[in-house]
């Protein structure tokens, strides 16, 4: 799972910071809840790309189930999260200054800059997803899309407090593994 945009400012790059928190949180949220999988760690990088990872990971193709498009869609629909919950007051930690995970953390970081120009991205996925089986009837391609949208948006507002707990460790820290997953999601899912 990719998230880029360019940054400007100090006050813009940490905003984008945060909204590439959100997008890896809703991705860590979906793996965790719906495909039961604990193993991923997510980066943000300083310059507001992010990743997420699962040890579990599958094939892109062939068909992905309703639960896993829905884990990649996740993502973007917690973005929307943002707009009620404005980014943590503390400052994110300068990699060299934070002590938490350091050599996991760089290691994957430095993974996930090389990564993410190989790694289709989460729009491509879900239109893949939307359009597979359906060459012929684009009117199924739209219908899709709209569900897999509303389900995803549903499922972040449904989890916003797991997701902003995820987004909080992400903003702060760059970096969250299993053992972080374990401690914020322990006793959460359902």
């Amino acid at each position: 799972m990719i998230w880029e945009a360019p940054c400007f400012t100090e006050a813009d790059r940490l905003e984008v910071r945060w909204w590439a928190a959100l997008h890896e949180a809703g991705h860590v949220a979906g793996a965790v809840i719906l495909l039961h999988d604990k193993t991923a760690d997510a980066v943000v990088l300083p310059d507001g790309r992010g990743m997420t990872y699962f040890k579990r990971s599958r094939p892109i193709m062939p068909l992905l189930t309703f639960d896993e498009i829905l884990q990649v869609a996740a993502g973007t629909a917690a973005e929307a999260l943002a707009a009620k919950h404005p980014k943590p007051v503390e400052a994110p930690a300068i990699p060299a200054q934070s002590a938490v995970n350091a050599p996991e953390r760089a290691a994957r970081q430095a993974a996930a800059a090389k990564d993410m120009e190989k790694t289709l991205s989460d729009a491509v996925r879900v239109a893949r997803w939307c359009c597979e089986g359906r060459l012929d009837e684009p009117e199924k391609w739209a219908w899709r899309r709209i569900l897999i949208t509303h389900y995803a948006r549903s499922f972040a507002a449904d989890h916003a407090g797991l997701v902003l707990k995820v987004a909080r460790k992400l903003y702060c820290t760059g970096y969250v593994g299993p053992a972080e997953l374990k401690e914020i999601f322990e006793g959460q899912e359902q």
